[in-house]
């Protein structure tokens, strides 16, 4: 069972994610996530949540996404809406 704190890290993606905050930690309301993707790694495939929403903020760098058809980069500060299936890979 993951727990807060936790790192897991993926070498053929080259993303890295640390649990902030589990559902146990929050009563089953929200999984909070620290993903930090090397420039030119994605995050996980193009997949689909069908009962939660993933919401992406930039700290650092760009993060080239297709959310449906429409493609976007998000920058410094940006944040993705919420949304059930989309792709993410990061620039820079």
């Amino acid at each position: 069972m993951i727990r807060t704190g936790d790192t897991i890290e993926n070498t053929a993606t080259g993303e890295r994610l640390t649990f902030l905050a589990t559902s146990a930690d929050t009563d089953g309301e929200a999984v909070v996530v620290e993903t930090i993707v090397q420039p030119g790694g994605a995050v996980a495939a193009a997949h689909l949540h069908p009962a939660q929403s993933e919401r992406f903020a930039v700290a650092e760098g760009t993060l080239a996404m297709k959310v449906g058809r429409e493609k976007f980069t998000l920058g410094l500060g940006d944040v993705a809406p919420p949304t059930a299936r989309r792709t993410a890979r990061a620039c820079r």
